[in-house]
């Protein structure tokens, strides 16, 4: 399932529309993603995925964003996952 999906998952489970999501749909201006809302999307997300997000999620304003932050956490992640594993 790409990030995209997850995301969308995570928002429908905030009964947020996920119909017509496009990388530049804003989370606080089109969603209504307001800074509670913001904290269970976060908390939320790192469950999904399985990530603990930074203080920079915070700064996060557009669904492309969050979906491009997501994948260099990933990436980062399993970087440091086949590191751990030779050493």
């Amino acid at each position: 399932m790409r990030e995209e999906s997850r995301v969308s998952k995570v928002l429908s489970t905030m009964s947020i529309p996920t119909a017509g999501l496009s990388g530049a749909t804003l989370l606080h201006d089109d969603l209504g993603i307001d800074s509670a809302e913001r904290v269970e999307l976060i908390v939320g997300l790192e469950k999904e995925f399985g990530l603990k997000l930074g203080p920079e999620a915070e700064g996060i304003k557009t669904f492309g964003e969050l979906c491009t932050y997501l994948t260099a956490l990933q990436s980062r992640d399993a970087g440091e996952g086949r590191v751990n594993a030779t050493s």
